[in-house]
């Protein structure tokens, strides 16, 4: 474990700002996570710096990118990353860029000048090298992402950080490639030592069928991962 209970539960009370908030409509679902993001974006644009943005990969955040695809955002002022990806070639539909680019439809072309993709290299671990070097570089001590967008799996998983995945024990790599293979495929994901450098973490969860682990989440149990995220701000954002 990262941290034993006592310290997790310790820092969720005293040092982190955790929200929970469910919705009964997408529509609704998705205007309050847009605008939270464009908060961010606001706040980071005060400061004269660009904003530094993660997204995450599945089918369940397309409203959020669709979305955000129709505002008049401040493209050339926004950084885009991928909290995970799989290692798969760079055109398999299973890929998770692939899938930001569906979404973001013609919008996308705004993004990809300043989109950090996970890249395609001959294995998993060079990506996660190259990705690391990256991140380094982007983000010096006190530099943080702005607004980092997570999932929420069934087994309570975030990006690709799985419950018995050795990536859980990462304490200096910011990103890493798993040694397990998830659904077919061997995963690229940033570590929780850089997730949770996160100014604002928000968790887009949709559907009945993620209510058990919900209900887990807001109650801090230790066994899932998403609860390790402990990020400055956390959102929990449930449209059931």
């Amino acid at each position: 474990m990262e941290t034993t209970w006592g310290r997790l539960k310790k820092e969720m009370n005293n040092n982190i700002n955790r929200s929970f908030h469910a919705f009964h409509s997408k529509s609704d679902w998705t205007t309050f996570i847009v605008n939270a993001l464009k908060k961010q974006i606001d706040v980071a644009i005060d400061q004269s710096r660009e904003a530094q943005i993660i997204l995450p990969g599945g089918t369940t955040p397309a409203p959020i990118f669709e979305a955000l695809a129709k505002e008049n955002l401040p493209w050339e002022k926004l950084r885009w990353w991928l909290g995970d990806e799989r290692f798969v070639g760079k055109n398999n539909s299973l890929r998770n860029e692939c899938m930001l680019e569906q979404s973001f439809g013609s919008a996308w072309e705004h993004i990809l000048p300043r989109f950090m993709s996970w890249g395609e290299e001959l294995s998993a671990d060079i990506a996660a090298q190259k990705m690391h070097r990256l991140l380094t570089h982007y983000f010096p001590p006190k530099t943080c992402p702005d607004f980092t967008l997570l999932g929420l799996g069934d087994d309570g998983h975030t990006a690709s950080l799985f419950p018995s995945s050795t990536v859980l024990q990462e304490s200096q790599l910011l990103a890493a490639a798993t040694s397990e293979v998830w659904n077919g495929a061997q995963r690229l994901t940033f570590t929780l030592p850089f997730l949770n450098k996160s100014t604002v973490v928000c968790f887009a969860v949709r559907g009945q069928n993620k209510r058990k682990v919900i209900e887990k989440f807001r109650k801090g149990d230790c066994d899932l991962v998403a609860s390790r995220v402990l990020a400055k701000n956390i959102l929990i954002c449930w449209d059931s």
